[in-house]
């Protein structure tokens, strides 16, 4: 409702998308590991060590993708490739998210991006959902400068989507070679940026939240703002003391 209003605010914050995929893909690692399937993350050529756009959105269109993706595979492994595209003065990030799934035939694909509306009614009743996901997704890519689309997909043998977002301008920012071990890129940026962590949110907070996906982004945030989070999972008082580990 607040996207249909207008209402929703945009940031335009330097951030880095090699740390943004990371943080995603290990919120949703324990949904893949908890159902056998490999998750795999692949970044492709150079990446700019920031881009300028809304971090939180993003990961919200991740974490959709991913988890739309892990719902519907019962076995064989989730992808997600990283890329830079475009050209100099219109430079995009994409994201392709590719699974093993159920896949879809043509009639369901075209009503995919429909809002409150899913593959078919045996799906909604199987895999639970409001259909909302896709469709708020896609709305916040195109704010962020890009889109969603449905690459490609085969029923019984999974789905590619793709979405993509704007970098802002790359004028002067130093592009890494991601293909290069983790521990070097972080070497990199931290001779650039400030070691001193954000801690200024010193508090305890009781985290109320029945979706899995938005208890480990929610709480991923607010632990690493510094406050102390306990979640409880649904409305019967069952709750977890958060300690620091997602």
């Amino acid at each position: 409702s607040k996207i249909e209003a207008g209402k929703v605010n945009i940031e335009q914050i330097a951030c880095s998308p090699v740390q943004m995929v990371r943080e995603v893909t290990s919120l949703v690692r324990s949904r893949t590991e908890a159902q056998g399937l490999a998750l795999d993350c692949e970044f492709r050529g150079r990446l700019p060590e920031t881009v300028r756009t809304d971090p939180t959105r993003i990961r919200q269109i991740l974490i959709n993708l991913l988890g739309n993706a892990i719902k519907f595979t019962k076995e064989g492994r989730v992808r997600l490739i990283v890329r830079l595209i475009g050209e100099q003065d219109r430079p995009q990030l994409q994201f392709d998210v590719l699974d093993t799934g159920i896949g879809m035939n043509e009639e369901q694909a075209a009503r995919l991006f429909q809002a409150f509306t899913q593959a078919d009614t045996s799906t909604t009743r199987k895999f639970g959902g409001t259909g909302l996901g896709l469709a708020i997704s896609k709305r916040l890519a195109q704010m962020l400068g890009g889109d969603i689309i449905l690459t490609e997909t085969q029923e019984g043998v999974g789905s590619c989507f793709t979405a993509t977002i704007s970098t802002g301008s790359l004028d002067g920012v130093p592009m890494l070679d991601v293909s290069a071990p983790p521990e070097l890129i972080d070497a990199h940026r931290s001779r650039k940026s400030s070691s001193k962590r954000a801690g200024d949110l010193r508090s305890h907070i009781l985290l109320a939240e029945d979706g899995p996906d938005n208890q480990r982004l929610i709480a991923f945030i607010l632990k690493k703002a510094g406050a102390e989070v306990a979640v409880r999972r649904d409305p019967h008082g069952h709750a977890d003391a958060g300690d620091g580990r997602l």
